[in-house]
């Protein structure tokens, strides 16, 4: 929700244009300690701008907020954008 929130308030804040974005985590548990190892994550994002623009607000959306903050704090996850095309 971080994430998305992030999108949200980037994306306006830089006047670009997202049709729809989701995350998508993935992570294997583990059982002793409890917890989660190999934590990936994939933003999905459908918008006609630019690949540049989207991987900078990409990169924005990843690295500053407060879930993403303590998210990193704590594991290192491996990010991946997935640029989807508009429908326009």
């Amino acid at each position: 929700a971080c994430i998305l929130s992030n999108v949200t308030k980037g994306a306006a804040e830089m006047g670009l244009q997202v049709d729809d974005a989701s995350v998508e985590f993935n992570a294997t548990k583990r059982m002793n300690p409890l917890g989660f190892e190999d934590l990936a994550y994939t933003l999905n994002i459908r918008s006609a701008e630019s690949p540049e623009k989207l991987q900078a607000l990409f990169e924005r959306a990843t690295t500053d907020g407060t879930a993403t903050n303590a998210l990193l704090e704590g594991l290192i996850p491996e990010g991946n954008l997935n640029i989807q095309g508009s429908n326009k």
